[in-house]
Parts: structure tokens; C-alpha cells; sequence
């Protein structure tokens, strides 16, 4: 999907109805896509200027939550969440409250409280299995995965990767697909499936940059270096460091653009650059 067009068309229906709700909310999802994710966040400020009770609207809080995981404020991300969960959960809305839980479970994973987090990933994958939301069953599957992964248990991980991978490809989610292939391209590696870890990240890539999915491009080409690093190829490595550092500059992504330059660095002190190395 292209995002960035996607943002263009909801922004200039939201010119025409600017009190319509779903079109800003579809227009905040599109912009952080896009990788604008603080544009994002303005429309959801600007959406809380509408009367009650759109206003009050828990999407509000999970998509503001889904901005700052695209930014890398987890805390924020978080907090916004939990309170788009509370709400949701008290008033009934139960695939808003599935997809904060899920939202929730990110921000906990990243935050170190993996046992919350799969907790909350469970509870996810429950209630969207229990409503039929195949896309939602996809990205819960995703969540439960990573923690499954980050426990050790590569096999069990890449069996769940791979039912989310049918189901993004059922649905004709091309983002989820290529989010899929690039934790199957991880285990792919890890289990020392190097050319089809390579396939699966090559095109992942691919399908990012087609749609316009820059923070997650910017990602693949960070973890395409990692790998050309560890395999002693530093000038490929260092070719492809750049290249996401320029996508997570592009974004203003600043958390990630610091881990990009201290890799960027490695490389060049690694490939005998130390002057530079140290500028950057």
C-alpha cells in the first residue's frame, strides 16, 4: 500500500469533513506508516478538539500509542495504550481494547517485562480469534512470536511466524507479510539458513519501499548490515549502515539513528577509518 499517497487522499477528505473521526483517524495510521509519526501525533491532537463523545474516542489513544512506537518512545507508547485499553474495555469495544492490549504488549516487551507482555499478547490473540479478525489474529501471532523467540525456542518461534505469514498473505496485508519475513529471515540466520535468511530480508525490503513503510525499510537495511558485518564484509556493511541511517534521519527517528551511527562507526574503525569513525 502506498502510505504516503494513502496520507495525502484522508488528509484532503479530512479538509472536506474535518469532524468526520475515521477520517482522521485513518489519516493518523497513514502518516505513521508513512514514517511521519510527530505528523501523526498533531492530527490526534487536533482530533481532540471535536465535541464529545469523538473526542472521548479510545482509537484516539491507540493510534497516538502506535505513533510513538513508530518514534520509539516506549513509555509513551505505554501509557497511551493502557489508557486506549481502560477505555475500550470499559465501554465495550472489543477489538479496540484487543489491538491496544496488543500495542500494550509491544511497549512491555521493549520496556523488559516480558511476562506482561506475553500475557497481554495471549489475551490479544484471544479476543481476536474469539471476533474472527484474521488481520488482528496475524499481528497477535506476530507479538506472541517474538516473545517465544526472545525465550530461545527458535523452532516454536518460526512456526507461529509462518501461521502469521499465511494470514497477512490471506488478508493481502503486504506490510504484515514483509514484517513476517524479516523475523523468519532472523531465525532463518540464526539457525545458519544464510542465503534464505538473505531471500526473505531482500524481499521484505522490496515490498517496504514499495509501499512507502520507511521506519521498517530503514530497520531491514539495519539488520542486512548486522549480518554483512558478522560475515566480515564491511563494505557492504558500512554501504547499507549509511543507507539506514539516512532512512531513520529521513523519519527523525533519533533513538535510531544513534545505534545507526555508533554501527556506522564500528565499521569505518573496524575498515581502518578512524578519523571519520570518530566524527560520527
Amino acid at each position: 500500500r502506498d502510505w504516503k499517497g494513502a496520507a495525502q487522499s484522508y488528509s484532503a477528505l479530512m479538509a472536506l469533513h474535518p469532524d468526520n473521526i475515521d477520517y482522521g483517524l485513518r489519516l493518523a495510521e497513514a502518516q505513521s506508516a508513512a514514517g511521519t509519526p510527530k505528523e501523526a501525533l498533531q492530527t490526534i491532537q487536533n482530533l481532540r478538539a471535536l465535541p464529545k463523545p469523538l473526542s472521548a474516542d479510545p482509537r484516539l489513544d491507540l493510534v497516538a500509542a502506535r505513533a510513538f512506537q513508530r518514534i520509539g518512545d516506549f513509555k509513551q507508547q505505554f501509557t497511551f495504550a493502557t489508557r486506549a485499553l481502560q477505555t475500550a474495555t470499559k465501554t465495550g469495544a472489543r477489538l479496540v481494547a484487543a489491538n491496544a492490549g496488543l500495542v500494550e504488549a509491544n511497549a512491555q516487551e521493549r520496556l523488559g517485562d516480558r511476562a506482561a507482555a506475553g500475557r497481554a499478547s495471549l489475551e490479544a490473540q484471544r479476543l481476536f480469534e474469539a471476533a474472527g479478525d484474521k488481520s488482528g489474529l496475524a499481528r497477535a501471532l506476530e507479538q506472541v512470536a517474538l516473545g517465544v523467540y526472545r525465550g530461545g525456542d527458535l523452532d516454536g518461534a518460526n512456526k507461529l511466524f509462518e501461521r502469521a505469514l499465511a494470514l497477512h498473505t490471506e488478508t493481502g496485508d503486504s506490510a504484515g507479510m514483509s514484517r513476517a519475513r524479516v523475523n523468519l529471515a532472523n531465525i532463518a540466520y540464526k539457525q545458519g539458513a544464510v542465503a534464505k535468511a538473505e531471500r526473505l530480508d531482500a524481499e521484505a525490503l522490496a515490498t517496504f519501499r514499495q509501499i512507502g513503510a520507511r521506519s521498517d525499510a530503514a530497520l531491514t537495511l539495519n539488520n542486512i548490515a548486522l549480518r554483512l558485518q558478522n560475515a566480515g564484509d564491511l563494505a557492504g556493511a558500512q554501504r547499507k549502515y549509511k543507507e539506514a541511517l539516512d532512512g531513520f534521519i529521513e523519519i527523525s527517528d533519533r533513538r535510531r539513528q544513534a545505534i545507526a551511527l555508533g554501527n556506522l562507526a564500528e565499521v569505518m574503525s573496524a575498515r581502518g577509518d578512524l578519523k571519520n569513525s570518530e566524527l560520527m
